[in-house]
């Protein structure tokens, strides 16, 4: 069962370096499964000292997850499976003491950093273009500026 899940992420990991198979992926009729099945192989750090079971089949996991996010038609459904953001994030943050887990290579949290990277640079994308189109007076700042905004408060 291992190897065969093992050889199934090498895979997909290989397929999603090729545009045309993103592009295929983002429509799939089983997209979000497959998604849902890498997200829960990309946590898979299973025990006390924080390295994985299967680190091949893991980072195996989070190269296609990130491979994937290079396509915008990705974008919402790796948004939309539960736990994609959430698996990513805690991959990044293993070394930070926000976590008792330790011993993650660090190749691999760079890979699932980019990966969020990616996935927020599309986001904001897609913002800036609906703030131009809508003529969305920002006061001054960026939509990326990381300050509270109000909407004619108290107007």
């Amino acid at each position: 069962n291992t190897e065969i899940r093992k050889c199934a992420c090498m895979a997909l990991r290989n397929m999603s370096c090729n545009p045309k198979f993103r592009t295929i992926f983002a429509t799939h009729t089983n997209a979000e499964k497959v998604l849902s099945n890498l997200v829960i192989i990309s946590a898979e750090i299973v025990n006390d000292k924080g390295i994985s079971a299967s680190p091949d089949i893991q980072v195996s996991a989070i190269h296609a997850i990130k491979n994937l996010s290079l396509e915008p038609r990705n974008i919402l459904p790796l948004l939309n499976v539960p736990g994609v953001s959430a698996s990513l994030m805690s991959t990044t943050m293993i070394d930070t003491g926000l976590e008792e887990k330790e011993n993650i290579d660090e190749d691999i949290q760079y890979v699932a950093s980019d990966a969020l990277s990616t996935m927020s640079q599309y986001l904001n994308g897609v913002a800036v273009s609906c703030a131009e189109k809508h003529n969305i007076d920002l006061d001054g700042r960026s939509l990326t500026s990381m300050q509270a905004a109000t909407w004619k408060q108290w107007s």
